[in-house]
């Protein structure tokens, strides 16, 4: 129905409504029928695929694991990007790829972007060693700190290292509980589900979450 109707459009002389309709069928995950072609041929003809946009299909295939169409999208991506794509790719596809420091050393926003990325896929086969992964990283890269705290709270959820004691959740892995900061994000990411308030002990350089339903601190403490 959209590709008939982005077709539509540019039959009809709507050529920029039309154009904006084919860029987003074409920037999507997943590959589109043939029957998109038509469109999407009026809109390469019209210099749609920037750089970016290219960029932006490459990056989705591989959130969406299309690894035929990642394949297929290096060839599509700017020259300059390239290089880029065939790492994304591979550490997504070979997650430990990403414990090769030096080939992501360079400090750019691409390399950024994969490390983040091969860092998640790290954490979901194996999250004790995505932790110092991350943490080593941080120290070469300077990235965004929203990102940042993401991929800490994403190798936390991963690594399910959480037990309850009555009123206590005690975290019985050891390398979490080497990381404050990452404790503090990833309790932080349990906020937005639980709605708790968190804060950092200064004291203790660990992390304290408050119920205010119930009036009660929740502690998380080192394994004995």
């Amino acid at each position: 129905m959209l590709v008939r109707h982005a077709y539509g459009l540019y039959k009809v002389g709507m050529i920029e409504q039309a154009i904006t309709q084919a860029e987003k069928l074409w920037a999507v995950g997943f590959s589109q029928p043939d029957e998109c072609d038509p469109i999407f041929n009026v809109w390469r003809e019209a210099d749609g695929i920037t750089p970016e946009i290219a960029w932006q299909r490459f990056v989705l295939s591989l959130k969406k694991n299309s690894k035929d169409l990642s394949s297929y999208l290096i060839r599509v991506v700017d020259r300059k990007d390239k290089p880029f794509a065939t790492n994304y790719r591979l550490v997504h596809l070979k997650p430990k790829t990403i414990k090769q420091y030096k080939s992501f050393k360079a400090q750019n926003t691409r390399n950024r972007e994969i490390i983040l990325h091969g860092v998640k896929r790290l954490a979901g086969i194996d999250p004790q060693d995505a932790l110092p992964t991350l943490g080593r990283y941080e120290k070469l890269q300077n990235f965004d700190p929203a990102e940042l705290e993401d991929t800490y709270a994403y190798i936390g959820v991963q690594g399910k290292p959480w037990r309850t004691a009555g009123t206590r959740t005690i975290c019985t892995w050891g390398t979490f509980t080497s990381s404050p900061r990452m404790v503090f994000f990833y309790l932080k990411f349990q906020q937005r589900r639980t709605k708790y308030r968190c804060k950092r002990s200064a004291s203790l350089g660990m992390v304290q979450s408050f119920d205010p339903e119930h009036d009660r601190c929740r502690y998380l403490e080192p394994p004995r």
